[in-house]
């Protein structure tokens, strides 16, 4: 009789194991290829990351490229208007009926008017063309500035996300793996018991 309850309890236990193994241990088990999957596609998705990042990096030293030709620009022009007004003034003087010699500070005639007329005019043509040159070339770098402030504040916030959603799903992973390997565990000891 003993030997029957005996009989009847490890057959009991054996059912009880038997459907642990099926019904839970085995699942968490199959799920293996479905975790590694899951795994190629996120190293996969964190190099496509990667890269994106050191595009990132690329456009923000752009950027600061462009902000110092802005300002390099910006005071080149400042000098350049403040040149050109000097110049003027230099030509306007030559109009007085006591214009002087720059160096040597003597009485001009007619003909060292001209001469430096001809020299104030090359110099303020020459200023204005750098001028106008270096507004065409600001213009330009302002608006690819803007442009690329705006893609880089765009591909922050995505990036930022992505990374957030990409270290959720790792930690995801990394429970399915654990709870995987604690199932293969688990399987490995009641099949012994078993």
């Amino acid at each position: 009789k003993e030997v029957a309850v005996q009989k009847e309890r490890l057959s009991g236990k054996a059912n009880g194991l038997q459907i642990l193994i099926d019904q839970d241990l085995k699942p968490r088990i199959d799920s293996i290829s479905k975790i590694e999957e899951r795994q190629d596609k996120f190293e996969k998705e964190q190099n496509e990351l990667t890269l994106i990042e050191q595009g990132l990096t690329r456009n923000r030293e752009r950027l600061t490229v462009l902000s110092a030709n802005v300002k390099y620009l910006e005071e080149s022009n400042d000098s350049l208007h403040q040149s050109m007004e000097e110049t003027r003034n230099k030509f306007d003087l030559l109009d007085e009926t006591q214009a002087e010699c720059p160096l040597c500070k003597q009485p001009l005639g007619t003909e060292g008017r001209n001469h430096l007329a001809q020299e104030y005019e090359a110099q303020g043509q020459h200023a204005k063309v750098q001028f106008q040159s270096n507004k065409v070339e600001l213009h330009t770098n302002e608006i690819e500035q803007a442009g690329l402030t705006d893609s880089i504040s765009v591909i922050e916030i995505d990036l930022k996300s992505r990374t957030h959603r990409l270290q959720s799903e790792l930690a995801k992973l990394n429970q399915d793996k654990n709870d995987t390997q604690s199932a293969q565990a688990e399987m490995s000891k009641s099949q012994i018991e078993f």
